[in-house]
């Protein structure tokens, strides 16, 4: 897991690829709704879900929705001030140099948030 401190706190947030129909009720049954952005292409292929889908619009802008079609970023969440992605790795980073590696695609998403 990679975690970016962000500059505040923010309500829960998460996307993640569209979930299959099981799992979007389960979703609903929890309390988070999903946040659709009105571009059909995100919407088709991600989710955005959060207790507060009109914040969680705000901060995934027309920058981040492009990168997350075209391949760039894994999914994530927010907690808190927390930005978090999982990594395929599993353990520690033993070679420095890799990092950023690891480490880059959620600096990337900090960077588009609000964008």
């Amino acid at each position: 897991m990679v975690a970016v401190l962000l500059d505040r706190m923010h309500p829960p947030v998460s996307v993640r690829r569209a979930p299959g129909a099981l799992a979007a009720f389960a979703r609903k049954l929890f309390g988070q709704s999903p946040a659709p952005t009105g571009d059909p292409v995100f919407d088709s292929f991600f989710r955005i879900d959060s207790a507060d889908p009109d914040h969680a619009r705000s901060l995934v802008g027309p920058q981040l929705m492009h990168a997350h079609v075209t391949g760039g970023p894994p999914p994530w969440q927010i907690v808190g001030s927390e930005l978090l992605t999982c990594t395929p790795t599993s353990g520690r980073i033993h070679d420095p140099n890799l990092v950023f590696a690891y480490a880059g695609p959620t600096v990337r998403v900090a960077e588009l948030l609000g964008r």
